[in-house]
């Protein structure tokens, strides 16, 4: 009686994955493999660009550095801290840019990390926003690194 009183008092949003198929799980399966084995942990020596972004309020970090190649984007590493949403995002950004078009690359938006990870509950969607920024912040320097003049 006491459990049922107890997970009567939580929000489905707050129930972790059981035997019980009345709870509702938490985090997808695709958030859960992300958060167990991040995709392309650390950073890039002499990237053509770093974004590091943190939210304010829960103090999440992540440092996205980026290498581009002939308007490719051919290599992403990733360094996150915070909640593991904030962890599988990161991880999941990755996923998503390596090989594309700087083009294809400006395009992506929140939705598109969230859609990569199943879904997100509504309390972490900020995880995917912070992911974008880190994107945002690391195409911006970028464009603000000096060009080189040919010789």
């Amino acid at each position: 009686m006491r459990n049922r009183q107890l997970r009567s008092w939580l929000s489905p949003k707050l129930r972790f994955e059981s035997s019980d198929s009345k709870t509702t799980k938490m985090y997808t399966p695709q958030v859960a493999d992300h958060i167990a084995r991040p995709r392309n942990v650390g950073e890039i020596r002499s990237p053509s660009g770093v974004g590091d972004v943190t939210n304010e309020v829960c103090l999440d970090r992540i440092r996205l550095s980026i290498r581009v190649d002939q308007d490719r984007l051919t290599d992403a590493k990733v360094k996150a801290q915070g909640c593991p949403p904030t962890i599988a995002a990161a991880s999941a950004l990755t996923e998503l840019i390596i090989g594309r078009s700087l083009t294809e690359v400006e395009s992506l938006t929140r939705k598109d990390i969230v859609q990569s990870l199943g879904r997100l509950p509504v309390a972490k969607m900020h995880c995917a926003s912070l992911a974008i920024d880190a994107l945002r912040a690391a195409i911006d320097s970028i464009e603000q690194s000096p060009v080189s003049s040919p010789a």
